[in-house]
Order: structure tokens, then C-alpha cells, then sequence
């Protein structure tokens, strides 16, 4: 399952769940093609997410080439292991990011250093977004409203 939530700019909660299916992978290609204007951070939960194979890493990595967007400046990814780590590893080895992108085991840990990231642009991060995104990550397997 592929998710995303953007009302609480400048956070963006990005939730990637089990296995991704061919929907899946075209709504994170036409959410990525969304061009915002103003700066913004991405935290994407992806500790309960199977290991994409490498139909899917090839897939990811064209569209992000593709679907550049300069607002976003970072994205805080939250990974169950090293083994998953290995696959983003792969994805950014054939397409990498434009913007500052890190591994963390914890959400605590990727908020931390994406609040930092925030504040040296003057920008604060959202209580609500925060509190989305523990939300997501506390509940992954609960349906998410479109």
C-alpha cells in the first residue's frame, strides 16, 4: 500500500505498507508529479513495507528522475532494517535524490533531524503533521481516507 498525506505542510506523511501493486506505484508516481510551491520536508513511514523487487526499485527510480519537484528539501525515511536500507540504497544508486534524503530506525529520529532541516530555513514543524504521522505509524494497517 502506497499513501500520502500533504494538509499539513510544509510535512508531508508518506506511509508505504506490505507490498506495492501496480496502482500502488502509479498513485507514488502522480503524487510525486504534484509541483508545490512553497518549501516542504517529506517523513516517509516505511517500516512495515515488504522489499520492493527489482521491477519496482527500476520503476520508482524512473519517475523520480522524472518528477523532480525543487521544494522539497528532505525526506526522512523510516526503515525496519538494514536489509530494506539496502533497497533505497539500490533505488538512489540509479536515481539520485535532489534533495537531502536519510535512513532512521525510529519516527522519533527522522523528526528530529527533519525538524532541524526545517528550522535552518525558518520553518516550524507542524504539531498536527507530527501527530499524523505517529498516527500512521502506530496504526499501518488502518485504511486511509482519499
Amino acid at each position: 500500500m502506497y499513501d500520502f498525506d500533504s494538509s499539513h505542510l510544509p510535512l508531508m506523511v508518506v506511509q508505504l505498507h506490505g507490498s506495492l501493486n501496480d496502482a500502488d506505484l502509479q498513485r507514488m508516481e502522480d503524487g510525486a508529479n504534484i509541483k508545490f510551491v512553497a518549501p516542504y520536508v517529506l517523513v516517509t513511514l516505511a517500516r512495515t513495507a515488504d522489499r520492493p523487487d527489482s521491477t519496482v526499485r527500476r520503476r520508482v527510480a524512473e519517475f523520480t528522475k522524472r518528477a523532480s519537484n525543487p521544494q522539497l528539501f528532505a525526506n526522512a525515511v523510516i526503515l525496519p532494517n538494514a536489509l530494506v536500507a539496502g533497497a533505497l540504497t539500490a533505488i538512489r544508486w540509479l536515481s539520485p535524490a535532489a534533495y537531502d534524503e536519510r535512513a532512521f530506525s525510529t519516527l522519533d529520529d527522522g523528526l528530529a533531524w527533519l525538524t532541524g532541516a526545517m528550522e535552518r530555513r525558518g520553518l516550524e514543524m507542524p504539531a498536527a503533521g507530527v501527530a499524523m504521522a505517529r498516527h500512521w505509524d502506530a496504526n499501518p494497517d488502518e485504511p486511509r481516507p482519499r
